[in-house]
């Protein structure tokens, strides 16, 4: 018996110890008055095993992550997208949850100049997309289009940006363009040609490691508001999952999930560090959601699901959010 809470005492000062709060946040009293946010979040065909699919009934919209074009430009739907299309698609006929395709991504912007870089190549590309989403009853796109490997071309982009908008439009599809915080200056040429900017404010950290913290999103939404970019088409981005700082000497993983940290230290609801990596709290969360509530943002959405822990768990960040909301 004593080996024992000598053991549950060392497990909790371990978990103490790996696990750091920050300084306390801005927190509004919450008003019944203000409105909900509209809540999305990406799922990658990777992360599919690991997705929990009751979550679908607590979110307005899921971006399934992604079809990127082939060496050429061309139309390219892997056997896996059509597995989980098709899973999706199913599994959302039960819920208020709309179903996005996403076009690119990081890695998977790799070929999107070839296709943007010419109109035929742009018109062929769109009416095979257009068709994906009769095939599977989407309810519309999101354009992931970012700057690897070498940066974008305004023109393609902006180009890709109006044929994308009018042939979405003309078969009743959604289209929204996920942005980082550098390109509000873009955001400003396409803003009428699609219904929201996905803004991914994470993945930055600040002086002493914290990551996509309160301050980061006010800093980040502070350009596009002063570039007149409306809030009620601005869906800000959370990160599920925890970031360390750069270290050319450290080989460990550069980031790990939410989930993951959960299982190494159940971390309290104020709680935004594990060891060297740092990530969004319950409670910050909760400060963030507040925030854009009471200022009247379009939405919130998350990088991404699967790194979530279940919905039904206390932990769970996607519950904060929705609690919050409520």
């Amino acid at each position: 018996m004593r080996c024992a809470c000598s053991y549950v005492i060392l497990l909790s000062l371990l978990i103490f110890s790996s696990c750091e709060k920050d300084a306390p946040l801005p927190t509004p009293d919450p008003d019944p008055e203000w409105p909900a946010l509209f809540v999305a979040g990406y799922i990658p065909h990777w992360g599919m095993a690991n997705f929990d699919e009751t979550a679908l009934k607590h979110l307005n919209r899921v971006y399934y992550f992604s079809l990127a074009p082939d060496v050429d430009g061309q139309f390219i739907v892997h056997d896996r997208d059509h597995q989980n299309l098709s899973k999706l698609n199913e599994s959302v006929k039960s819920t208020n949850c709309e179903l996005y395709i996403v076009l690119g991504g990081w890695y998977e912007s790799e070929n999107i100049h070839a296709m943007a870089s010419t109109a035929e190549k742009r018109q062929a590309y769109i009416t095979a997309l257009v068709q994906l989403c009769k095939t599977y009853d989407l309810d519309g796109v999101d354009l992931d289009w970012e700057n690897y490997p070498f940066p974008f071309d305004i023109n393609d982009f902006i180009d890709l940006v109006n044929e994308l908008s009018l042939a979405l439009a003309a078969n009743g599809l959604g289209f929204t363009v996920a942005l980082d915080v550098l390109h509000y200056d873009l955001a400003t040429q396409i803003i009428n040609q699609v219904d929201a900017i996905n803004l991914m404010l994470y993945g930055m950290l600040d002086d002493a490691g914290n990551h996509a913290t309160f301050n980061h999103m006010v800093d980040g939404l502070t350009p596009y508001l002063n570039n007149q970019i409306p809030k009620d088409k601005l869906i800000v981005g959370v990160p599920f999952y925890g970031k360390r700082p750069w270290d050319e000497n450290d080989t460990s993983p550069r980031a790990v999930t939410y989930r993951y940290i959960v299982e190494q230290s159940f971390p309290s609801p104020d709680m935004n560090k594990y060891q060297k990596y740092a990530f969004n709290g319950r409670d910050l969360l909760k400060t963030k959601v507040e925030y854009l509530r009471k200022n009247e943002f379009c939405g919130i959405m998350s990088w991404e699901l699967s790194q979530d822990v279940e919905y039904v768990s206390q932990y769970s960040l996607l519950r904060s959010i929705v609690k919050a909301n409520d």
